[in-house]
């Protein structure tokens, strides 16, 4: 009957509706997890107030619906299996471009030298970046400074691939945990007199994410204007399926 009355939805806690248990008084508030207003409307129709307060204000340590829906998609999730995949398909690009290298009988340094404008830094480089701005960004962050690379990249095919199977094999070893904690932490990018300050997260999200993509585009560009015989699946790699 109670639940005839009053109106149903939103979160449920160990399947009782919190919405009906606090409107019947049998608690005198609930705590939940609430995204999209799944808290807030189903009150209203209860006669009773949902609040969604901002994000720290309220010690999600308290409850664990809470800390697991705000946690489920975290620093790590966001970073670090999408510089895998990615990296995947930049070494399968390396592969391609030197197989078709030879058998074109195109001199390698045509392709590795290539770049698509002459102000614009050529394939090795842009190569070596998708690996400073993911491992290399996440060392930074270890560090809590990064400055760009400014070494010479590899030269050669079989160097360019090395450089790409070292980088996934110590981003495979990163422990989610560890980037997680990052959360917070002062970061710093420096270059020359310049010092631009961010948090871990932010400066992993608005400047290295942004050249890593940058940098895998422009190598899988590069390619295709060489006439590498390429599509859009050579880019994004291997997708993350659900099992």
């Amino acid at each position: 009957m109670l639940k005839s009355l009053l109106a149903q939805g939103g979160i449920l806690m160990g399947k009782t509706n919190i919405h009906a248990a606090v409107a019947a008084r049998m608690a005198p508030l609930a705590v939940a997890e609430d995204t999209l207003g799944a808290i807030r409307v189903p009150a209203t129709m209860c006669g009773l107030a949902g609040l969604r307060p901002s994000f720290g204000r309220y010690p999600i340590c308290l409850s664990t619906i809470a800390r697991d829906a705000i946690m489920a998609f975290s620093l790590y999730a966001a970073t670090v299996p999408s510089y895998r995949q990615i990296l995947g398909a930049v070494s399968g690009l390396l592969g391609t471009a030197e197989a078709f290298s030879t058998e074109k009988g195109i001199a390698p340094d045509d392709i590795i030298q290539a770049r698509l404008a002459e102000d614009m830094l050529p394939f090795a480089y842009q190569v070596k970046s998708t690996a400073v701005h993911s491992l290399g960004a996440i060392e930074g962050v270890r560090r809590g400074v990064f400055s760009p690379d400014v070494t010479r990249p590899p030269d050669n095919f079989a160097a360019l691939k090395a450089r790409i199977a070292a980088t996934l094999a110590a981003l495979e070893t990163i422990e989610a945990s560890e980037v997680d904690a990052f959360v917070g932490r002062d970061m710093r990018f420096t270059f020359g007199e310049r010092h631009v300050e961010f948090t871990a997260e932010n400066f992993l999200l608005s400047f290295s994410q942004p050249n890593f993509y940058f940098h895998a585009t422009t190598t899988y560009a590069i390619l295709r204007w060489k006439g590498i015989p390429l599509g859009k699946r050579d880019f994004t790699g291997k997708l993350r399926l659900k099992r």
